[in-house]
């Protein structure tokens, strides 16, 4: 048994050297809140008390290699959702948040959402869990990707959403008609990946 603080100390020690402090103790207080169950508050009020995270080791290895911290915990959160991600699908990104937040405006009763690419699902969850709070509408997402659809099935049944998800190549095996569609598939051209940050070229699916 270890104490919360030395945990921190050597996660974001792990981190600073990639991340710069700040943005190192905020990827070791999501790694310690996630992996100890502890919440930020207990962080905060007791730094020093117990907690124990066995596999710390890798971890650090994981920082150390630029791992992204959502696939070390295998989740992030996107619209106050909690989303599993893996390296299967590319991580939902916040400002995304904005093309759900249009989405629900625009919807009417009884209105059908397609959601292209869905990837990790994160959208069409976010959609059909918001609109349902005040409309009935109907969401069908599609991917070509097997591992996508599975980790979006996950995210639809972890977040209670009615999603009919389908197999497709855009819109190859999609039938019948949409009020609304959405879409934000990869779209950064093939001789620019190099360019990216190292944990977003190196982790997450081309």
């Amino acid at each position: 048994m270890t104490s919360r603080r030395d945990i921190m100390h050597r996660l974001t020690a792990a981190a600073e050297p990639l991340y710069g402090i700040d943005e190192a103790r905020q990827i070791a207080r999501i790694i310690l809140c996630d992996k100890c169950g502890i919440s930020l508050s207990e962080i905060l009020v007791h730094p020093d008390g117990d907690a124990t995270l066995d596999d710390i080791d890798s971890i650090e290895a994981d920082i150390a290699a630029w791992r992204p911290v959502q696939y070390i915990t295998g989740r992030t959160e996107f619209c106050g959702l909690d989303m599993v991600v893996r390296e299967g699908v590319l991580i939902p990104r916040p400002e995304t948040e904005i093309l759900v937040e249009q989405a629900v405006k625009t919807l009417e009763e009884g209105d059908s959402v397609l959601d292209l690419c869905t990837g990790s699902g994160a959208i069409a969850v976010a959609i059909a869990c918001e609109a349902a709070k005040d409309k009935s509408i109907s969401v069908t997402a599609t991917d070509i990707s097997d591992d996508a659809l599975d980790v979006a099935r996950e995210n639809a049944r972890l977040n209670k959403a009615n999603v009919n998800f389908v197999k497709s190549d855009l819109f190859s095996s999609v039938r019948g008609r949409y009020n609304l569609i959405t879409a934000n598939p990869p779209y950064i051209k093939s001789d620019e990946i190099d360019t990216l940050q190292r944990e977003v070229r190196e982790f997450e699916p081309r």
